[in-house]
């Protein structure tokens, strides 16, 4: 399973045209274009400024960067359960490293 720092899997990414992962595209996934910034909140805050894998032992998980650019296709409630199981899989990745 490849999963983003943020805990999305990225093999189960409804979206992956052009979208290689934000770890090779070094936080500057697909969907960045659209809402017309440079690069990921999450990643940047996770990788470039924390120097961290994963969002998954961050004490402040999930902080407002896993909020700024929600899915326009997702309800809330959909956001929200998406949210959930991403902090399982980031967590489940911690236990096992």
């Amino acid at each position: 399973m490849k999963i983003a720092c943020c805990g999305v899997d990225c093999d189960a990414c409804k979206y992956p045209d052009g979208c290689s992962g934000c770890r090779e595209a070094a936080g500057k996934p697909f969907w960045t274009a659209y809402v017309n910034i440079t690069v990921c909140p999450v990643y940047d805050c996770c990788v470039r400024e924390r120097e961290r894998s994963s969002c998954g032992g961050c004490p402040e998980y999930p902080c407002k960067h896993h909020f700024a650019y929600p899915d326009p296709f997702m309800s809330e409630e959909e956001q929200k359960k998406t949210q959930e199981e991403k902090m399982k899989d980031l967590r489940d990745v911690q236990r096992s490293a």
